[in-house]
């Protein structure tokens, strides 16, 4: 790791063993937080579409989300007995069976669609062998996560993705990054975002590291 990511690893450290509020928070808690990060990093790039990138802001957006992933190892850790160092050993073996091209010659990946096909007939092996790591990849359907693919389509949603992505919007509203805080909401999420905000007077504060930044 380049040392940057060693210091920010060990400072997420430091915070499972000494902040409070990281002691307060569980895995799901931090999912949480995780997803909103990531609504902001979209609402980032979907600026972009008219306009030239903020880099200094997706940078911050994305050290946010970089953040959030570590935090989540380290509560995990504490929660679950998993480590850094076997989510990263079990991402690099994915890869690497997943994109045989890396380490094979003769399996050459010209083309998007070829490297496509690799990672699906590598996919369908392991699930074939009763080897997929991960239930969730069997899935067809996971509605929160798969939703917050799509921006502003049928009202199919769970409400905490389009509140998250409604909270980020109002951030980079705020910050003066967007013209509108209902921008990238389609009509039925902008409605339920009234909703919300109607019903967020009586909620808890937002204490995340990151939320709002």
């Amino acid at each position: 790791m380049s040392s940057k990511l060693e210091l920010l690893a060990a400072t997420v450290d430091r915070l499972g063993a000494e902040c409070p509020w990281t002691a307060a928070q569980k895995s799901e808690d931090m999912m949480h937080y995780l997803r909103k990060e990531c609504l902001e990093v979209e609402e980032v790039l979907l600026g972009a579409r008219s306009r030239p990138v903020d880099k200094a802001n997706l940078t911050q957006e994305l050290g946010d989300v970089l953040f959030d992933v570590l935090l989540l190892i380290r509560v995990s850790a504490r929660d679950h007995g998993i480590d850094l160092e076997s989510c990263c050993t079990s991402a690099v073996e994915k890869i690497e069976r997943r994109c045989p091209y890396l380490s094979d010659p003769a399996l050459r990946a010209a083309t998007a669609s070829d490297a496509t096909r690799l990672w699906s007939q590598a996919k369908l092996a392991e699930q074939t062998a009763g080897g997929c790591h991960n239930a969730a990849e069997s899935r067809t359907h996971e509605p929160c996560l798969a939703s917050a693919q799509v921006v502003g389509t049928a009202p199919v949603e769970c409400e905490e993705v389009v509140g998250a992505r409604a909270a980020a919007s109002i951030s980079r509203h705020e910050e003066g990054a967007i013209d509108t805080p209902l921008a990238g909401l389609s009509e039925w999420e902008a409605d339920l975002l009234s909703d919300l905000r109607r019903g967020s007077d009586a909620s808890d504060e937002d204490l995340s590291y990151t939320s709002g930044d």
